[in-house]
């Protein structure tokens, strides 16, 4: 009776080796990456606003935005998410 046991155990415990190494050959070497990650904000501007809209176009340039792309009254900025502009 114990030898029995015995035996049922290793097969079952060999089993689960052979399991293990089918199961891990099949996952992926690493995880794929996203990507980079933007954000957005625009400015706009009404009348004569152009000296405001400057500096604060000024100040998110100094913070990382770029402009990318401009209408007649707003201005629309991106940058990087990144954990630097997380309290911003």
């Amino acid at each position: 009776m114990q030898l029995r046991t015995l035996q049922l155990g290793l097969a079952v415990f060999a089993g689960m080796l052979l399991t293990t190494a089918a199961m891990k050959s099949q996952m992926p070497n690493a995880i794929p990456s996203v990507g980079p990650v933007w954000e957005y904000t625009a400015i706009s501007s009404i009348g004569n606003e152009s000296r405001g809209v400057s500096s604060a176009a000024v100040n998110l340039g100094d913070k990382g935005w770029e402009l990318t792309a401009v209408s007649d009254h707003i201005m629309y900025f991106k940058r990087l998410k990144s954990v630097i502009h997380k309290n911003e």
